[in-house]
């Protein structure tokens, strides 16, 4: 009798728990969940450092040159093209590094002007470096310009390094944000909604493929920017990297350097939506602090 009765608790008790309606007009299974040797290819002979824009300290630099070039590195490229004053855009950059001894350091202020020989020191160079303003705009310059965008992708998986910071780090990645919204006319430095065709995205220098990368992220709370690109990629990593503060990113082992935070989200498991809203499921979040590492996997 005491186990009838048991039975019949345990019954009402789950007969009790409402049923969670499904109220998605379109239902997306990520493929990939538990099983990792299907996720995107990354990257692995890449190495990135990526900076969420802000200031940028002399430790971070002084990380920049003594960690992530080779001992024999001797040039920079520093490319402004983001930016709307690209020759103060330069200027700027090229003082981060007047106290380095032993590099020639280059700006290339107007990408339609390079020629052969320009190119070819970008695609040699041991450091090329992105400087901030709009990631689009970069994009926008270089769109003539097939080999010079070729040349930043075979010095980044033949030993060179690239850096960059705030838009410079957007545009690393092959899926890029690009800031702007369809249900926004006006420019938001975060999202105001989580909301189905509403990012606006465009194919980024595709340094990095499998990620999505945002930048000023603690300092904008960008999450609702970055949590819509996860809807619209869902077989892609989120990362979000706050002001002062860079993604060392080297086969595949990352490592965080600065002042503040970088957070990872997971791909999402399920992605739905009703009408314009948009739903996640199982998306994986973790805050990372200075000096600690994790891979992409």
């Amino acid at each position: 009798m005491r186990v009838f009765g048991i039975f019949f608790f345990a019954f009402f008790l789950i007969s009790c728990v409402p049923e969670v309606e499904s109220a998605d007009e379109s239902v997306y299974e990520n493929p990939n969940f538990g099983f990792k040797e299907k996720l995107p290819e990354f990257t692995q002979t890449s190495n990135l450092f990526i900076i969420g824009g802000g200031s940028r300290s002399e430790e971070m630099i002084s990380f920049l040159v003594d960690s992530c070039l080779r001992p024999d590195a001797s040039s920079i490229i520093i490319l402004p093209w983001s930016s709307s004053e690209p020759d103060s855009s330069a200027w700027y950059a090229e003082r981060q590094f007047v106290g380095f001894e032993g590099f020639d350091i280059t700006s290339f202020i107007y990408p339609d002007s390079l020629f052969e020989k320009e190119v070819m020191q970008i695609q040699n160079a041991d450091l090329i470096y992105l400087t901030g303003g709009d990631q689009s705009l970069f994009l926008e310059v270089i769109s003539e310009r097939r080999d010079v965008k070729d040349a930043i992708l075979w010095a980044s998986k033949n030993g060179g390094c690239v850096a960059g910071t705030s838009a410079g780090a957007a545009l690393m990645s092959k899926v890029m944000i690009t800031g702007d919204q369809k249900l926004q006319e006006e420019y938001e430095s975060t999202y105001s909604r989580i909301a189905h065709e509403n990012g606006i995205y465009k194919e980024g220098l595709g340094l990095i493929e499998g990620v999505v990368i945002d930048q000023h992220f603690v300092a904008r709370s960008r999450h609702n920017r970055l949590l819509t690109a996860l809807h619209d990629h869902p077989a892609h990593i989120g990362l979000g990297i706050d002001e002062s503060t860079a993604l060392w990113l080297y086969n595949g082992l990352c490592r965080v350097i600065g002042e503040s935070q970088v957070i990872r989200f997971s791909p999402p498991t399920k992605t739905s939506q009703v009408n314009q809203k948009i739903g996640l499921r199982g998306v994986g979040l973790d805050v990372f602090l200075p000096g600690e590492q994790f891979t992409l996997r």
